[in-house]
């Protein structure tokens, strides 16, 4: 089986620097003396949970089977599966990268793929912009999709 295999998200390290510095931050706040610094402590600590949750839930690598033209996410736990089901290449005409935004001084890059309809679908996503301008061009190469680079 013939497969193009690339990582769906790299900016894991910058993600979990980010919410273990609010939980740290709430757990200091929550030693305060006003009820509303430890309400406010108690949020930024349930923001960082679920946001480490989802930092290290997210699949790590994206399997594109190049004879079906189906992409798997992998691996998955059970109760996030459902949120990364397999996709069909084929149903999609166009492909393209766009930026996500700047986490302090690095720029992220998500690549998705979008169809006549206006319809789009993330397969990569925080990625650096050589890695997204390859996947695109690996993905148009492979399944004759229009490579509309990174927008």
């Amino acid at each position: 089986m013939n497969s193009i295999e690339l990582p769906y998200a790299e900016g894991r390290r910058t993600d979990a620097l980010l919410f273990a510095s609010i939980a740290l931050a709430g757990l200091i706040a929550i030693y305060k003396p006003p009820a509303a610094a430890g309400f406010l402590a108690a949020l930024a600590m349930l923001i960082a949970v679920l946001g480490l949750l989802k930092t290290f839930l997210t699949p790590r690598l994206v399997t594109i089977d190049s004879v079906t033209g189906i992409a798997t996410f992998s691996p998955l736990s059970p109760p996030v599966r459902r949120f990364y089901r397999p996709i069909s290449i084929r149903n999609y005409s166009s492909v393209y990268g766009q930026m996500n935004g700047k986490a302090s001084f690095v720029s992220y890059y998500s690549v998705a793929l979008s169809n006549h309809k206006g319809e789009s679908v993330l397969i990569l996503s925080k990625v650096p912009k050589s890695q997204a301008e390859k996947a695109c061009a690996s993905i148009s190469s492979h399944f004759g999709l229009t490579n509309r680079g990174l927008v």
